[in-house]
């Protein structure tokens, strides 16, 4: 089952999830958005797979807090949706001094966003598509989605990366981890495959420009 979390502005979201699939819990988890403390302890206590959001979550995203996420939930998948353009009709009619620091601050946070957050556990979405994503969270178990274009790449996945990164050989990497080499052999192919590289350096570089590892995570 796929656990699913939404913010105060998704409410709506939750009465679709049947009428998209039936992968999904019986109900979403509402999460109300005060604070990087208080959004983790919230996530700690119910965690969830995807968590859809508003840009108003930006402002809970700090480093420590990318850092315990990445600690805590690292398959988590966090999306924040665009609803400047809808925030701003709610306001009603602006006047054009209004108008022009309104799409001053959408600029820089749209910018800010794109440029910080796009990556393999938060995605900025420019459009307001909440129907789009969910379908492509039927996918999430299977491995077959992708975010902004981020291949998603599992646990077990990243172990391997990390030993081939530390020049192990197949048959190292699978006495550490204890599996079969055909197992090793059979996921380096796929990671290869699915990251489009033409050996396994070409995997190990596709991590870390996408953020999926860091060079922490892989020599440490």
């Amino acid at each position: 089952m796929i656990k699913l979390g939404v913010t105060d502005h998704y409410k709506l979201l939750v009465r679709k999830v049947h009428e998209i699939s039936s992968n999904f819990e019986d109900e979403a988890v509402l999460f109300t958005i005060s604070s990087p403390d208080k959004l983790m302890q919230d996530l700690l206590e119910q965690p969830v797979d995807v968590l859809f959001a508003s840009q108003a979550l930006l402002h809970c995203i700090t480093v420590p807090f990318y850092g315990l996420l990445k600690e805590n939930f690292p398959e988590i998948r966090i999306v924040i949706f665009n609803l400047f353009d809808q925030q701003r009709e709610l306001c009603g009619t602006l006047n054009a001094q209004e108008i022009k620091h309104f799409e001053r601050d959408k600029k820089m946070s749209i910018r800010t966003a794109k440029e910080i957050y796009i990556g393999p556990h938060i995605v900025f979405h420019e459009e307001h598509d909440p129907d789009g994503f969910l379908e492509k969270v039927k996918l999430f178990r299977q491995g077959k989605y992708t975010f902004n274009d981020v291949v998603y790449i599992s646990l077990r996945e990243k172990d391997i990366i990390k030993l081939a990164a530390q020049e192990l050989c197949g048959k190292e990497i699978a006495e550490k981890l204890n599996i079969s080499l055909r197992t090793v052999e059979v996921h380096k192919k796929n990671l290869m495959a699915r990251t489009n590289s033409k050996n396994f350096v070409g995997v190990i570089l596709y991590a870390l420009m996408n953020r999926v590892m860091t060079l922490e995570e892989i020599y440490n």
